[in-house]
């Protein structure tokens, strides 16, 4: 396994022409991410942006525009630190679908969840559940619309693309419902945190 400065220096996105695509490398936070620390105007057209957690990397695709890639990066980070974003950012460009279904995510409250389903009623079109599913899918900001929050009727449902229980990506999804449930006292009792934090997702 990679140690030292070789983790530390994981690249966050491919090298854009005329610039560095990262003018200052990699740091690791307290909050055990690394991100890429004062980028350039330039990094931040159409570069994804990646959030390295104990439990597996969180990309979000920045928009086109500087100053909004900016405000999103941050409300990324202010939800890992167990903020949460500000409520004046727009949705990302998407199908009136998509946008009715992160539009629907963002009203999740932090430790709490919602089903697919529930995702498609809110989005005005109640029996296109795969629909929302994708939509989640197809999030690009993922923590600043909480894709991770919305879960399935019998199990955790799926995540960046995958619903393998035994994958990182899902592993990922668990450690972020245990960890928002921590933050919040009384919303998760210990026994669901303690099943969230190992990937057991039997209800």
């Amino acid at each position: 396994a990679a140690t030292g400065s070789e983790t530390d220096r994981l690249p966050v996105a491919p090298r854009i022409a005329g610039t560095d695509a990262c003018a200052s490398g990699m740091r690791r936070d307290q909050d055990s991410f690394s991100t890429c620390e004062q980028p350039s105007h330039a990094f931040y057209a159409a570069v994804m942006l990646q959030l390295r957690t104990r439990h597996g990397m969180i990309e979000i695709r920045l928009p086109d525009d500087a100053a909004l890639a900016r405000r999103v990066e941050a409300a990324a980070r202010a939800c890992l630190r167990g903020r949460a974003p500000t409520a004046d950012l727009p949705l990302p460009s998407g199908t009136p679908f998509q946008r009715a279904c992160w539009r629907a995510a963002r009203t999740i409250p932090r430790g709490q969840t919602r089903t697919y389903a529930w995702l498609a009623q809110r989005a005005g079109s109640p029996k296109a559940v795969r629909a929302a599913a994708q939509a989640m899918r197809r999030n690009p900001w993922p923590l600043v619309i909480p894709c991770h929050r919305v879960v399935g009727v019998r199990d955790i449902g799926g995540y960046a693309g995958t619903r393998d229980p035994s994958s990182s990506r899902i592993s990922l999804k668990n450690w972020l419902l245990a960890r928002e449930a921590c933050n919040l006292s009384g919303r998760m009792d210990s026994a669901t945190i303690r099943r969230l934090s190992t990937g057991d997702t039997r209800r």
